[in-house]
């Protein structure tokens, strides 16, 4: 492998209209984040490995509704495929920290630098005969619209499912109800340009060292409780909040080496509204 490798029309594609074209560069000046718990974290730095996951693992089951149709009458014999979901927006955060809590343990928001986790990527895929796809989650749609997109008469299903290709099946994989629109999501697909399928629903991909140590700018966790008052229990529940960002900060450092970890700023200064005043 070439210290100089760089990323191809070959190993990248566009499958749904993002305003960006990775051949020119831009893509790399979007910014992605990933919403992970913290073991999560901990577990990608330790074992140095990006999980992508088949989308028969997504909760949402419209997400995966056409996942395993049979498309061969449209001359497409599907590959397996594996997903990466990033978001491109902070206006979600509310949303955000709570749509990705699991269980109590802390959610960390992550600032992925983009043009290491394409590099990353574009290698894995020249060195395992992958392909890499990209684009924005489709949130144009109901639920009800979704389970429609199949039959001929309905208004878009020429859109989707004429002249028929991997791009094209990997559109239908981009698709999210409308409820969803404030996640902001970059969906990443990685597939395999060998005929055979393994059985494998995970793909996990080496992170090399010196990749790691550039793949974050920095992580943020979620935001604690407001504390209000003065008294014991108040005072206690504070020092209780800050030893967990420290802890939390010292163990990311300790395996990522020196970064920045922020806490959330969304409670800010936050006080109870005491009274209104009235106007003068």
């Amino acid at each position: 492998m070439n210290k100089t490798f760089k990323i191809t029309s070959e190993q990248f594609n566009i499958i749904y209209p993002v305003n960006i074209n990775p051949l020119s560069g831009s893509i790399f000046k979007i910014r992605l984040f990933k919403y992970w718990p913290y073991s999560r974290i901990m577990e990608l730095l330790i074992k140095k490995e990006l999980v992508f996951v088949n989308p028969k693992l997504w909760k949402d089951p419209f997400e995966k509704l056409y996942l395993n149709t049979d498309y061969k009458e449209l001359g497409l014999n599907q590959p397996k495929i594996y997903c990466f979901c990033v978001t491109t927006e902070l206006k979600n955060e509310e949303a955000a920290w709570n749509i990705y809590k699991v269980n109590n343990e802390r959610t960390l928001r992550c600032n992925i630098n983009t043009n290491v986790l394409f590099e990353i990527l574009s290698q894995f895929a020249y060195e395992n005969n992958f392909k890499v796809y990209f684009g924005n989650a489709n949130y144009k749609f109901t639920n009800k619209e979704i389970f429609n997109l199949q039959f001929p008469d309905n208004k878009y299903h020429k859109n989707y499912f004429s002249d028929f290709s991997i791009e094209k099946y990997l559109n239908v994989m981009t698709i999210k109800r409308q409820a969803f629109a404030y996640e902001n999501e970059l969906r990443i697909f990685m597939v395999s340009n060998k005929i055979e399928n393994n059985n494998e629903d995970i793909l996990r991909i080496n992170i090399p060292e010196d990749k790691l140590q550039k793949l974050f700018s920095g992580f943020t966790i979620q935001p604690f409780d407001p504390v209000v008052g003065q008294d014991s229990v108040a005072k206690l529940e504070s020092i209780k909040q800050e030893f967990e960002k420290k802890e939390i900060a010292k163990s990311i450092k300790l395996l990522y080496g020196e970064t920045k970890v922020y806490t959330s700023s969304l409670y800010h200064n936050f006080e109870p509204i005491e009274k209104i005043y009235l106007s003068k």
